[in-house]
């Protein structure tokens, strides 16, 4: 049973007494022309499903496995010592009341059942044991957290690996009918203008090296990257409103707060499914929770991964992977119907031959299956068919491939087994032997006890999901290249010189005001520009009043990225809100302008203070001049007094030293004359003393008219030094009441009349 080309699947029947002959070993190479296990309920068809899968991974062989009904969860429960107390926490305590027994009992009797049957089938516990321990085993759950959950989405990102175009083209189409189908709309790859539009959007992002997020979908749906599709104009072949409300339907959609769980667990790598810590690995997707629309998009996904990763393999004849489907129907079913799940599989049944992929599909009527995927089957499990139209469909399907192989059908002999099979009983048709055989699947080692609950996976996964990291993806973009589509009439337009952002999206807005005060003489209309950031209502923090216009163009810089859109943007009501909002904005918007009461003049609405004075300097200087002059005039006929009188006291004091000069001549000659008389002999003492007193006399009262003449002028050129002070005193003094009473201005504010305040510009600005 260790034979590595060989799986142990049972034992051969002889079909006349139903008595079990030789062990039957199916060549493990014979996998890669894939299979198809085709019975009735009741036939046994998940049994022989199950037992091949444990000799495949036996081999080594790594299985992906969908499990749309909960039966392959049962590759888990695997008990090596086959003790009641090992199955106890499985069995079903329905089925154990019905049999009137307790739970304990029940448990004890299933073990004793499994423990003859392997035994009789010469399978000893240690098989057990490595099957367990040959492969790490996992169960999936897409769309719940009670196994491992998967990351869904990661199949928008663009493929790895080196794929050719047609196989980039399947893959988006695959994608693309899956995502639509999430949504309810069934479309036609070639005729549905939906499925062209989003194939177009991701073929394009891909084409362009860029991975696409749900928010990236969402945003070039309204807002495709391309102007036209095929010869048309991208608005006219599909409208905008048209395309708002598929983008709308998408993101309710991911809006859900069930979707959450699509966007975390493994992510959906076929690499991550077939190998864990170097073993292989068994990785079941149990989806019997799903919807039937969550059921298709999921398996597509799956599906359309596995033929990408296959495609990127290096070929083989020896078995790399199995995968197993059991209960295929809906998804790969016969012309004219075409589910999107139905080209991947097809395409894998044609071509992962060669790759070393085994399909397995399980169905059971052979109407489930398209007639090219049947041929395409080198091995056919038939078990009980119950309909005369199955059988002859069967019948069909046997005698194409035999033909094929050079062979001709013996149908009566077929026909005969079919309608003589019984439960577990198989009749085997594999192309690559001579004739048929009748086999009977062995005993699994696993307990087929039925479907497992979510409830009972999340216990049997819980301590294996502790070692489990799971990630979370993000259905938006970490940087953002494309927009949304703005509602009709807004335009959008972006900052020149500001790189490549990324960009943040503000409101541009626009308003004439008018400013009216007749006292003033002011009718003013001003433009008030302004940023905005999104919201309402505006705060202050909100708004920046602009003095000039951005510059800006109606296109972005190549390469430019934009950070988060906020979803007010893309109603059409905020707009209207916005303008409401930012006209009382303006109504409140207080503007200078200065009163001078001297003058009795206003200034211009917003012309500054410095301005309005440099206006009236002109008329402060001529006023004041003429202030100044009256004071100088005034004050220059005072001065004409003092100086009238200086001159006065001036020619006094010149008479008077005039005189003294005299009377010192004169003394000197009568002292002169006197003193010739004595030395003559005349006698003349006293003339002499009688001309010294005269002369004292009159030099005493000379020189007191000299002193009294010295003091007035003294004074009168004091009292002119004083009247210049004076009047330098009070120049200044008028010169500042003056400039004090002209250069007095009033602070006045005006506000718009609320009735004149227009809306002249709005659009969303990206800065």
């Amino acid at each position: 049973m260790d034979d590595k080309t060989n799986l142990y699947i049972g034992k051969e029947v002889d079909i006349e007494t139903g008595n079990l002959k030789a062990k039957f070993f199916y060549k493990t190479k014979d996998l890669t022309t894939h299979a198809v296990i085709i019975g009735m309920t009741g036939s046994g068809k998940t049994g022989m499903a199950i037992v091949t899968l444990e000799e495949a991974i036996l081999d080594g062989i790594p299985v992906i496995a969908i499990d749309p009904k909960g039966d392959l969860t049962n590759l888990l429960l695997t008990f090596p010592s086959l003790t009641p107390e090992e199955f106890k926490p499985w069995v079903d305590s329905a089925q154990a009341e019905q049999k009137g027994m307790s739970v304990d009992m029940y448990a004890e009797n299933v073990a004793n059942t499994w423990r003859n049957g392997l035994t009789e089938w010469e399978i000893p516990p240690e098989r057990i044991a490595q099957l367990k321990s040959t492969a790490d085993f996992a169960i999936f759950t897409p769309g719940s957290n009670a196994g491992i959950p998967v990351s869904a989405l990661q199949s928008f990102k663009r493929p790895a690996g080196f794929l050719e175009e047609e196989e980039i083209t399947e893959k988006i189409r695959g994608i693309t009918s899956a995502l639509l189908g999430l949504v309810g709309i069934e479309a036609d790859p070639i005729k549905s203008r939906e499925h062209i539009l989003i194939s177009t959007i991701i073929q394009n992002a891909w084409a362009n090296g860029k991975d696409l997020s749900m928010e990236d979908l969402i945003m070039q749906v309204q807002k495709p990257p391309f102007d036209k599709l095929g010869v048309f104009s991208v608005d006219s072949f599909f409208p905008k409103n048209d395309r708002m409300n598929l983008a709308m339907q998408i993101n309710a959609l991911i809006a859900s707060p069930h979707f959450a769980t699509w966007l975390q667990g493994e992510p959906l790598s076929i690499d991550n499914f077939i190998k864990k810590d170097g073993k292989p690995r068994v990785s079941i997707f149990y989806i019997a929770h799903l919807s039937d629309a969550e059921r298709m998009f999921f398996v597509t996904l799956l599906l359309q991964e596995l033929l990408s990763w296959m495609r990127t393999q290096p070929g083989t004849d020896s078995p790399r992977l199995v995968f197993y489907f059991d209960e295929v129907f809906g998804y790969f079913p016969p012309y004219p119907m075409n589910p999107p799940s139905k080209y991947p599989i097809l395409s894998l049944m044609k071509q992962a031959r060669a790759f070393g992929v085994s399909m397995m599909l399980a169905t059971q009527n052979p109407v489930d299956i398209d007639y090219k995927g049947l041929t395409n089957a080198g091995t056919w499990f038939l078990g009980k068919l119950q309909q005369e139209q199955d059988k002859e469909r069967v019948m069909s399907g046997l005698e194409g491939t035999i033909q094929e192989s050079g062979k001709s059908l013996d149908k009566a002999y077929f026909n005969n087994i079919l309608g003589s099979l019984k439960q577990r009983i198989f009749l085997l048709h594999n192309v690559h032997t001579n004739i048929p055989k009748v086999i009977t699947s062995r005993w699994a080692m696993s307990y087929l006890r039925g479907p497992l609950t979510k409830s009972q996976i999340s216990v049997l996964m819980e301590d294996y999901k502790k070692g489990v990291k799971i990630e979370e993806v993000s259905v938006r973009s970490e940087t953002k290249t494309n927009l949304p589509a703005f509602p009709e009439g807004i335009p959008v337009v972006f900052e020149s010189n500001r790189g490549t952002g990324p960009f943040i999206p503000y409101i541009y807005i626009e308003a004439e005001a008018l400013y009216k005060q007749e006292s003033a003489n002011i009718f003013t209309e001003k433009t008030i520009r302004a940023t905005i950031k999104p919201g309402i209502p505006i705060t202050d923090e909100d708004i920046d009043f602009l003095e000039n216009p951005p510059v800006v163009s109606d296109k972005p810089v190549e390469g430019a990225t934009f950070s988060e859109i906020p979803d007010i943007l893309l109603k059409d009501d905020f707009y209207k809100n916005i303008q409401d909002q930012f006209k009382q904005k303006v109504k409140s918007r207080e503007e200078k302008f200065y009163y001078n009461p001297y003058f009795k003049l206003y200034s211009n609405l917003g012309e500054s203070s410095e301005d309005f004075i440099s206006r009236i300097k002109d008329r402060i200087d001529s006023i004041l001049q003429e202030e100044l002059l009256k004071i100088k005039d005034k004050y220059t006929k005072r001065k004409m007094s003092l100086e009238s009188k200086l001159k006065t006291a001036e020619d006094r004091k010149a008479r008077a030293e005039t005189e003294l000069k005299s009377l010192k001549t004169e003394t000197a000659m009568d002292v002169g004359s006197g003193i010739l008389a004595i030395l003559t002999g005349k006698s003349a003492r006293g003339s002499i003393r009688r001309a010294g007193s005269d002369a004292i006399t009159r030099r005493e009262k000379a020189n007191l008219r000299k002193k009294q003449a010295e003091t007035e002028v003294e004074k009168i050129n004091q009292a002119l030094t004083n009247l210049q002070i004076q009047m330098e005193t009070d120049l200044k003094e008028k010169e500042a009441e003056t400039l004090t009473k002209a250069m007095n201005m009033q602070e006045k504010l005006l506000r718009p009349a609320a009735t004149s305040i227009i809306i002249k510009y709005l659009a969303v600005l990206f800065r």
